[in-house]
């Protein structure tokens, strides 16, 4: 009988339960999956919890972008497509001495036209002077964070209420020390002499191939936790292992194995497939080098 081949998945967030669930589901040999998440439960950056009298409320990711399909296509896999929701944008707000709506022609945050954007309170008088003279500036190329990067084109008002909350809460990320490369619609405009005449431009030609009333995000009525709650169930019915409070401090070659140390114990395994954040996985990758 052919021995099942042993694959150890490091990281129980939506990028690790989604590679084992398509290793186990997708398999045409036999097939050993553990996940190994380091705290006590699966979802990463994706949690989901009662607050405020409220059902669900989600402390991280709180939607996904529709016109992206993977998220959409994983939802509906797991039997969750017809409990997906689309949140409203139109009433979105930041706090900052007080609630504020967010202007209108933004994207992801960068002005795209100035009338909506002068009228609202949420920007001094002086901010919106700041980031009327961005058409004037020289082009900038030397500034692969986009929180830098927005700084010197739109001022500090521009990148610390609008960019900041808007792109900041979409990656969980502190966007001064956030790559550029990673957010490619402004990422593309980039290369033009003014970000705001690029960003009109795009908004505009969006606005043509978009439908007025399509939504925008989407979610599980139960909130984003429960996309990665099902895959863990799903990932279990599989057959599949599942080991929280399970850091991996080691990762050692032993012939043709690799042997995964936790505090758990050791696991000799196949394969592994990195899922964790970079941050954390470098220390037990490096010596593999």
């Amino acid at each position: 009988m052919t021995q099942p081949g042993r694959v150890a998945i490091v990281g129980g967030g939506i990028s690790g339960l989604t590679t084992a669930l398509t290793l186990l589901a997708e398999s045409t040999t036999p097939i050993d999956v553990t996940v190994f998440e380091s705290s006590s439960t699966t979802g990463g950056l994706i949690r989901t919890t009662p607050f405020a009298g409220l059902d669900a409320v989600d402390e991280g990711a709180d939607a996904f972008l529709v016109r992206v399909p993977w998220a959409h296509q994983l939802a509906s896999e797991l039997g969750l497509g017809a409990t997906l929701t689309s949140p409203t944008s139109a009433h979105a707000a930041v706090w900052h001495n007080g609630m504020h709506s967010i202007p209108q022609d933004l994207l992801l945050g960068v002005p795209a036209k100035m009338r909506a954007f002068v009228a609202s309170p949420l920007i001094s008088p002086l901010g919106k002077i700041r980031a009327a003279i961005e058409p004037l500036l020289p082009r900038t190329t030397d500034e692969d964070s986009i929180g830098k990067y927005v700084r010197r084109r739109f001022g500090n008002q521009v990148h610390e209420r609008l960019v900041d909350p808007l792109v900041g809460s979409i990656y969980a990320a502190d966007t001064d020390r956030f790559s550029m490369a990673a957010v490619p619609q402004i990422a593309s405009l980039t290369a033009s002499r003014s970000l705001l005449l690029a960003a009109a431009r795009a908004r505009a030609a969006a606005k043509k191939t978009t439908q007025p009333d399509a939504p925008i995000f989407g979610s599980p009525l139960r909130g984003m936790g429960a996309l990665t709650e099902t895959l863990a169930q799903r990932v279990r019915a599989l057959g599949g292992k599942i080991l929280t409070d399970a850091q991996v401090s080691a990762i050692s070659r032993q012939q043709d194995a690799y042997v995964v140390t936790t505090a758990q114990g050791e696991y000799t395994v196949d394969a592994i497939a990195i899922c964790s954040p970079a941050q954390h996985s470098a220390s037990f990758v490096a010596p593999l080098n």
